[in-house]
């Protein structure tokens, strides 16, 4: 089973990916991955037939519900920034003296 999950991830055939949070190995059919090619966003949600887990073929993340995959690394590029922001701006914060 290991040996399936390496080949899987090593070969990279497009039809053929691992489920982000259990690794188990799911093929869709070659037509799909036609639609899913073509911007069909809801032929791209997958469900793991193993642990549940619901994510999206296209980009391998968990599934975006009423979001296109552009969309969904837009927002995540921005949280990003955001909490990098966050973490910057906490690097001068000190307790107060009085507070201690």
């Amino acid at each position: 089973e290991e040996y399936k999950r390496c080949y899987a991830d090593i070969n990279r055939e497009e039809h053929i990916k691992t489920c982000p949070k259990c690794c188990t190995i799911k093929e869709i059919n070659k037509d799909l991955l036609q639609n899913i090619r073509g911007g069909e966003n809801t032929s791209r949600r997958v469900i793991c037939d193993d642990c549940q887990f619901e994510w999206c073929f296209y980009c391998h993340v968990s599934w975006h519900h009423e979001m296109t995959c552009e969309e969904y690394r837009d927002r995540e590029k921005m949280l990003r920034a955001w909490t990098s922001q966050i973490e910057d701006d906490q690097q001068n914060v000190q307790q107060c003296p009085r507070c201690k």
